[in-house]
């Protein structure tokens, strides 16, 4: 509880202990700038890691919409994510190869962008990109709707008048996803803004209804034979590839680390 005594009375708020409490001694953050990163945006994301309690794995899938100059992108990569940047503007990474991650950077509009059905669905959607919390919305309700990701982080910038009026809208509407476990908060490194923290605990679903791509590849899919002994598991004449295209769209550019 909190109580304000001002001219003409006495305002009390009241709140459950973990939407206000700070892991933090006296709610400063211990944390610094990883040697390399680009921008201080990057302490938001590592923020964000501790307080929700989810942290992304080695060869986890995560695309990181308005990457640039590529903060978020860098703390992914240092803990050995496939991360897909997406951003017209330049990213200043430096020593990519040396990090464990691979990074494809795709210089496009992180609003329009349509994931490629064979990331689907990524293990992590990451936006930190300079729109008002309706635009930001949308985009999420794209995204949760579409079941093209399991977690993500959004960064919401906050307007100058009625910012508590802004974000109405958007709690309203992560509170009615059916099995979205979520948080917003304005962490010790957020300026004028908030972040979202979510996770699908439940099944994706599609607008419709219906079960995502990737749950009816799970349903749908039989058990591997194994070879008989001595058979090299491979048809006659069966090189284990595809002809023709290199899988790479346009202004794509794919980073991997050293052997």
């Amino acid at each position: 509880m909190q109580c304000f005594l001002v001219q003409g009375g006495l305002w009390c708020a009241v709140s459950q202990p973990d939407e206000l409490a700070s892991p933090f001694p006296c709610g400063v953050s211990p944390l610094r700038q990883p040697e390399g990163a680009p921008s201080r945006s990057a302490l938001k994301l590592e923020e964000s890691w501790l307080l929700s309690g989810w942290r992304p794995g080695v060869r986890e899938t995560v695309i990181d919409l308005g990457a640039a100059p590529g903060g978020w992108s860098h703390a992914c990569l240092r803990r050995g994510c496939r991360v897909m940047a997406v951003d017209n503007a330049s990213l200043r990474l430096q020593h990519v190869e040396e990090l464990p991650g691979e990074l494809t950077h795709l210089r496009a509009d992180g609003l329009r962008f349509r994931p490629p059905a064979s990331w689907l669905p990524v293990d992590w959607l990451l936006a930190d990109m300079l729109i008002p919390p309706g635009v930001c919305l949308g985009l999420l309700k794209k995204w949760i709707g579409n079941g093209w990701m399991r977690r993500f982080v959004v960064n919401l910038k906050l307007p100058q008048r009625e910012p508590l009026a802004a974000l109405a809208p958007v709690r309203e509407y992560l509170a009615g996803v059916p099995g979205l476990r979520w948080r917003m908060r304005q962490l010790y490194h957020d300026r004028r803004e908030v972040t979202v923290m979510g996770a699908i605990t439940g099944g994706l679903k599609s607008p419709a209804g219906g079960d995502s791509a990737a749950d009816k590849r799970r349903r749908t899919s039989k058990p591997k034979r194994r070879p008989p002994a001595g058979s090299t598991g491979k048809r006659s004449g069966d090189t284990g590839k595809r002809s023709g295209g290199t899988g790479k769209r346009s202004g794509e550019i794919t980073r991997k680390p050293k052997a």
